[in-house]
């Protein structure tokens, strides 16, 4: 199961770093709402996925992790690029674009999010994975299967989020919020474990 990276000691510790800090920004971000937070949101994404790329040599989980992130951006790109297209639609012409343009942009940009909610997921399984992997071959002192729970926690904060969306829309974000805060200090514990290995403490 480890064979393909057992005897790979490429440094993680500062690229992981990163990687925690831009995901503490975004999620910082996410509690505010305008369009210019969500563009830089997407900026800091993608240095995150820079961040991703120089871990992807790791393992064959984390080079799974950084594909999966990739078409990931793709579809957020996507989406912002029907989300233009629709905003100008309804600006050159309203009345075209209540009666039948409006049908198939908004079903368009259904597909997109669904899509990007399915990778996502599959991206962040491969990369706690891999970071679990990695615990138990470089004997970092962090138990086994406790960074797999920031994935089962994404998959929760998305079903929660809809859930709540539905019933009480502003729960969602206090719900996802303080799943996410679970999610960064699982992941700050291991970054420190990660950090006593690589620094001999």
């Amino acid at each position: 199961m480890y064979e393909a990276f057992e005897e790979n000691r490429q440094p993680l510790y500062q690229d992981l770093r990163l990687y925690w800090l831009l995901m503490l920004l975004v999620d910082v971000l996410g509690l505010l709402d305008s369009t210019v937070v969500s563009i830089i949101s997407v900026i800091l994404g993608i240095v995150q996925l820079y961040a991703l790329y120089r871990m992807r040599t790791i393992s064959l989980r984390m080079e799974k992790a950084f594909r999966w992130n990739i078409i990931g951006l793709v579809m957020v790109i996507a989406g912002l690029v029907l989300a233009v297209v629709a905003v100008f639609t309804a600006a050159a012409n309203p009345m075209v674009y209540l009666t039948g343009n409006s049908t198939m942009v908004a079903f368009l940009m259904l597909l997109v999010a669904l899509a990007g909610a399915v990778i996502t997921v599959i991206a962040s399984y491969f990369f706690y994975t891999a970071l679990d992997d990695l615990a138990v071959v470089r004997g970092y002192d962090y138990p086994a299967g406790r960074i797999k729970w920031c994935f089962w926690l994404s998959i929760i904060i998305a079903v929660v989020s809809a859930v709540l969306e539905l019933a009480m829309p502003g729960a969602a974000r206090i719900g996802s919020l303080v799943l996410q805060v679970v999610i960064l200090v699982l992941l700050w514990q291991y970054l420190q474990a990660v950090r006593r290995s690589e620094q001999g403490e």
